[in-house]
């Protein structure tokens, strides 16, 4: 628990057993290297991986990398090493090359940057040239890298026919089995033309390929082609083309709202494009907003599970799903009012709490008529043109809401794919042509059976999955990077994929499968080519380099709204129905698996949730209250039935979450994925179900109930505690102060609010210097907390930079986790209604760093522009470093995690290696790791600048991969010595900062310049243990009243 040192002041926490004073608990909580028992550690012996010394394995490990890398420059087979005797004229060993692309991890589209190396992706950046994105990317997004490697794209271990092929002679199959293109080609142009044929697609939005499944359409006039998304957006399309006659996906933009009103949207985890949109809400939350403009944006949340939307929001009011569309009523009824218009009678009344909540959002919202924004996360037609009623009244509509510049992510119709599920069970649809769709998976009630009995199915998966494992034949797409592709993520804005890489599998384009059953004599790629060509080579060149390109925009116009709200108001009312003793089940995406489709990408797996922190499973989160009521304990196993379908999970209590609802997240429970994904928990996509023509994520009628067996979870947030025994300060037990907050008004009234706090130093084994005697640089690093949002990209960013292994669930809950970087969560207040502060925490680089004092092999030691640098050949593994770090950020390698089949997700087979980064050492067993502030990047920009004969370009030659991934830009890392740097504006207080730009030169800082010369809104965490960090953090600020912020909910 962290405590402030005034009694008034906030209490932090992280786990309710912490808050609640559980000892066992807390013991357990301090203790970073807790004992293991005999069992466990003989099975530990076991996963050594073998005998094979550091030297042996790194020059296997060299061999071996530079033969896979072959893969990517010809057919070869991937471990025969071929040397280059004509080497290719863009390649050039050692120097990694950029390619713009387009990201396919969902349906986004965010515009990306390619690094390859020898002819391999290694690294996804976002393309800073996308008017969009910005140059962010979510986390699904850098993972999506590891997928292209994945050995089971096309064969699952378990399966009965696995093929003895070789990796780039896997191909197509029928039934399983090995077969060769012509053979497919042959049988299935025989049977396209028997009976009504129904191409089955996710949301497409390359324009290239609607054009090319029309011409397909066009030809063999018996097919259709039918659209639906794993989790549906129709019924916001479907509301908009009956109010406002433009069956479209708005295109929001949040960074024009001053006041956000918001009711279960996940925003800034998975709704619609969460990486434009935490871009969009920290642009107005930021520090540069805060001191250009003096105000924040102001962020209300209703919603029933704690999401990461939720989180941030300034105000957040739990409620049931049964309560969201009477509180969406209600606010239309107090905004009438408010603006002098007719109400809806008969709304039933809200509890006093919520009603009070929705008079307030009413108010603000009226009071910012044109610069205010309310947002629904539900697929209810009556519920979302109750909000567009909303939003026209308060004149959203050619402000922040843009119908005519719309959004292409979502196109999926439910009422289209609920008509093809009954043609299939009445047998009148005869083939199937499956792209980029898993119904089998996660459509409920999809009638798998009637495939079978089909003349044709085909699945154009890039990878197996339980769709794909139904059908009789799989046509293998290529992975988005080594394809051809274009996209158009809103009206008028395009995106270019290009091949990053040879094919690594013996797969073919998805669009050349339909033109060679079009009896087309073309490829795609000069297909997409001549349709964005048309005669201007220079033209075609430029849009592939650059990777946007925008034909102009629409001007955005309002539009009157027209429908019948009491029809509205009566199908809300009508869904209100509960079971008494029941629960309301709320059915979700986590921020790391989302839909499900990348299930088999260990990366994502171990990812932590934001919020609950766990890894590697879902769960079924229940209020703390409900718990209790319930006699249960985290990590009982409990069984949850809707109607006639049940399943059995671990429960969770969650702060934050409304009385009386369940909550568990869709995108698990696969069963033929791949070794990674299958049997990681359980699928919900059976709860879901069609409610008027929309399928429907929360139900009125779950029940649940203990089966007496236990499940542990492997969380992370309660591993690496920096939390300490209280210590006195001014004759006060207080803990240590990790997180530092304040509110807008307070802090326009002074910066330093939250941040007043007098830091008394204990004795340190350092002389204070009168200067940091670095050289020329003096690197460091700012994080805002206004701006971090918690989405964990930079988590994955620098896993995919830094070779960090995966570890698996029982080694994640022994407390092995090697991620460098964690997002640390912490709740303060109720656990009724906590509020949420997010902290990236890395190795903070300390100039006094205490694990340089304790390792017996100077293994670990600070490098002459201010780094902490870790020496793996010279450590020994004493994890002396690890104990005397008083942020516990480091990481220790229990295990040989390479070339180990007892670690089996990446690094243990050839094509899995192929992401590694060759600028990273892979470490072995027994040697200590942490974040290195990418030393690699830091090398490569010096010598940039070196052989450009040119001083070295802040925030342009060297980026973190932590920094540069981030949607948000929260991080920020640079020279503290250089004046024009970012970073030293951030740091330095503005008299200062001009005092020490006037000198003309650089001289080296002194440990009081540092402390003295601040910015008042930056914070040191730990201060007083008097390590020098060189990571600081900028104090958050909530956009909310004193009586607001301090209150206990």
């Amino acid at each position: 628990m962290n405590r402030s040192n005034t009694e008034d002041e906030k209490v932090y926490w992280q786990d309710l057993r912490e808050l609640e004073g559980d000892q066992e608990f807390i013991r357990s909580f301090d203790n970073e290297f807790p004992e293991e028992s005999t069992l466990e550690r003989l099975l530990s012996e076991e996963k050594t991986g073998g005998s094979t010394s550091r030297r042996g394995f790194l020059k296997a490990m060299g061999f071996g990398i530079g033969t896979v890398s072959l893969a990517a420059c010809s057919k070869a087979p991937v471990r025969k090493a071929i040397p280059y005797l004509f080497k290719p004229e863009e390649l050039t060993p050692g120097v990694a090359n950029w390619y713009a692309s387009t990201c396919s991890s969902c349906t986004a589209s965010c515009s990306i940057l390619v690094k390859t190396r020898e002819g391999r992706p290694i690294k996804i950046e976002g393309n800073p040239q996308s008017k969009l994105t910005s140059g962010g990317v979510c986390a699904q997004g850098q993972a999506s890298v590891l997928d292209l490697y994945d050995s089971e794209r096309l064969y699952l271990k378990g399966d009965s026919k696995n093929s003895k092929l070789k990796a780039y002679e896997k191909g197509p199959q029928i039934s399983g089995g090995d077969t060769q293109w012509k053979e497919i080609d042959k049988l299935i142009k025989g049977k396209l033309s028997t009976g009504t044929v129904a191409i089955v697609s996710s949301t497409i939005l390359s324009p290239a390929t609607k054009k090319l499944i029309d011409e397909f359409k066009a030809k063999y006039t018996n097919v259709k082609h039918v659209t639906y998304d794993a989790v549906s957006y129709s019924a916001i399309i479907e509301a908009h083309g009956k109010n406002f006659g433009k069956a479209v996906l708005p295109n929001y933009q949040i960074d024009k709202a001053k006041v956000i009103v918001n009711f279960g949207a996940d925003f800034l985890g998975t709704w619609i494009a969460p990486v434009r949109f935490i871009r969009q809400y920290t642009s107005r939350r930021n520090v540069q907003h805060l001191e250009s403009q003096r105000s924040q944006s102001r962020h209300i949340q209703f919603e029933s599970i704690l999401s990461l939307t939720g989180s941030n929001a300034d105000l957040r009011i739990p409620v049931k799903p049964s309560e969201e569309g009477i509180a969406i009523l209600s606010l239309y009824n107090e905004l009438a009012k408010n603006l002098n218009k007719a109400i809806l009678n008969n709304v039933p009344p809200l509890p006093d709490r919520i009603q009070k909540e929705v008079v307030k959002a009413a108010k603000e919202l009226a009071k910012s008529k044109g610069q205010s924004l309310v947002l629904s996360g539900s697929n209810d037609l009556s519920i979302q043109m109750v909000v567009n009623a909303i939003n026209s009244m308060i004149g959203s509509y050619g402000n922040t809401i843009d119908l005519d510049n719309y959004s292409n992510q979502k196109q999926g119709s439910d009422r289209d794919m609920q008509s093809l599920v009954e043609e299939i069970k009445s047998d009148k649809i005869k083939g199937i042509i499956f792209y980029n769709a898993n119904p089998v998976y996660d459509y409920p009630d999809f009638p798998t059976d009637k495939l079978k009995a089909m003349d044709l199915t085909v699945s154009l998966s890039n990878r197996k999955d339980e769709t794909t494992s139904a059908v009789k034949y799989f046509c293998p797409d290529h992975h988005s990077l080594e394809s051809w592709n274009d996209a158009e993520p809103r009206k008028g804005y395009f995106t270019m994929t290009q091949p990053t890489i040879e094919p690594i599998f013996n797969t073919r384009a998805a669009q050349d499968s339909l033109m060679v059953w079009m009896d087309k004599e073309t490829s795609y790629y000069n297909y997409l080519q001549k349709l964005y060509k048309k005669g201007n080579q220079d033209f075609w060149d430029n849009i592939i380099r650059d990777g946007v390109f925008e034909q102009g925009t629409e001007t955005v116009k309002t539009y009157p709204f027209q429908g019948n709200l009491e029809e509205s108001k009566s199908s809300i009312l009508s869904r209100r129905k509960t079971l008494k003793g029941s629960f309301e089940l709320v059915t979700y995406q986590s921020v790391g698996m989302r839909d499900g489709k990348h299930g088999n990408n260990p990366w994502l797996q171990e990812l932590p949730d934001p919020i609950a922190r766990t890894t590697w499973d879902n769960f079924v989160s229940i209020s703390s209250k409900n718990m209790k009521d319930l006699k249960l304990k985290q990590g009982d196993i409990v069984k949850l039935t809707v109607g006639k379908v049940s399943i059995e999970l671990p429960a969770l209590p969650q702060p934050g979450q409304a009385d009386g609802t369940i909550g568990v997240a869709l995108g698990y429970g696969h069963t033929k994925i791949g070794k990674v994904g299958d049997t990681v928990g359980q699928n919900v996509f059976p709860f879901t179900k069609v409610v008027n023509g929309a399928m429907s994520y929360s139900h009125y009628t779950a029940q649940i109930s203990p089966t007496g067996e236990r499940d542990d979870f492997a969380l992370t947030q309660t591993y690496n505690s920096i939390r300490d025994p209280f210590v006195k300060r001014d004759g006060k037990a207080v803990s240590r102060n990790i997180v530092k907050e304040t509110v807008l008004e307070d802090y326009l009234k002074d910066p330093k609010s939250g941040n007043t706090e007098k830091i008394p130093h204990y004795v340190s084994l350092w002389n204070d210097r009168a200067e940091r005697e670095y050289s020329e640089h003096d690197w460091g690093m700012v994080i805002d907390l206004n701006s971090c949002v918690g989405c964990g990209a930079c988590v994955i960013s620098c896993q995919a930079e830094n070779n960090v292994a995966v570890v698996g669930k029982s080694e994640v809950h022994r407390r092995r986790e090697m991620h460098w970087i964690r997002v640390s969560r912490y709740y303060s207040e109720s656990p009724d209604n906590p509020e949420v502060i997010f902290q990236p925490m890395m190795c903070q680089h300390c100039d006094h760093a205490p694990c340089e004092s304790v390792c017996p092999v100077a293994a670990t030691t600070h490098s002459i522009d201010g780094l902490n640098q870790q020496a793996y050949n010279r450590c020994v593994g004493t994890r002396y470093c690890a104990n005397n770090c008083p942020y516990k950020v480091r990481r220790f390698n229990w295990f040989e995690y390479p070339n180990n089949d007892d670690f089996d997700y990446n690094m243990n087979n050839p094509v899995g290696k192929m992401v590694l980064n060759p600028d990273v050492v892979v470490r072995s067993r027994g040697v200590m790791e942490k974040c290195s502030m990418c030393i690699q990047r830091i090398q490569a920009g010096r010598l940039v600048a070196k052989k450009e004969g040119r001083p070295l370009k802040d925030g342009e030659d060297i980026k973190m991969a932590c920094e540069q991934s981030c949607p948000a830009q929260a991080i920020v890392f640079g020279d503290r010595k250089n004046p024009e740097s970012k970073l030293h504006k951030l740091y330095f207080n503005d008299s200062y900062a001009k005092k020490y730009k006037k000198e003309k030169q650089k001289h080296n800082l002194s440990v009081k310049d540092y402390k003295e010369n601040r910015q008042p809104n930056i914070f040191l965490v730990l201060e007083e243990v008097k390590a020098l960090p060189t990571v600081s953090y900028l104090t958050k600020v909530r956009n909310k009243t004193n009586e607001e912020h301090n209150k206990v909910n």
